[in-house]
Parts: structure tokens; C-alpha cells; sequence
């Protein structure tokens, strides 16, 4: 709702910055109304090596590019 009436009502510079306002004032709202919990925040540790491929190894089909064929449905997916 913040975002949408700052979209409606507000100048150009807070129009401009609107999606990164309603975020912010609405997680403040929210908190005050129980809705958000930083206790993963505060347990979150200070430095963390990201997982290289952490949701597997990528996989390449050789046939998407040698096929030419692009009649069919799936070709530009």
C-alpha cells in the first residue's frame, strides 16, 4: 500500500525510489506488529564461504545446439 500511494501522490524522486521505500516501511510496520523476527539475523554467523554449486552441477544438452529445427514449441525456451 506505501509503495502505491507513493506511486499516486508523491514527486518525481520519491515515485523514483518508491519500490525500495515500501520495503522498508513496510518490514518497519510489520515488525511492530510481531510479523518479522531477526533472531536468524543474529544467529547468522559473521563471514560464510559460499557453496560452489550448491544446487548441483549445471547440465548442458548437446542437441538444443546442434539441433536447427525451431518449429517446435520448446526450441526457444
Amino acid at each position: 500500500m506505501i509503495t502505491l500511494i507513493l506511486m499516486k501522490f508523491a514527486k518525481v524522486f520519491l515515485k523514483a525510489i518508491s519500490i525500495l521505500l515500501g520495503i522498508v516501511l513496510g518490514t518497519i510496520f510489520s515488525f511492530f506488529f510481531g510479523a518479522v523476527s531477526l533472531k536468524p539475523v543474529g544467529n547468522a554467523a559473521w563471514f560464510h564461504l559460499p557453496a560452489p554449486f550448491f544446487l548441483g552441477m549445471p547440465t548442458f544438452f548437446m542437441v538444443r545446439f546442434l539441433d536447427n529445427d525451431c518449429d517446435r514449441p520448446d526450441c526457444h525456451d
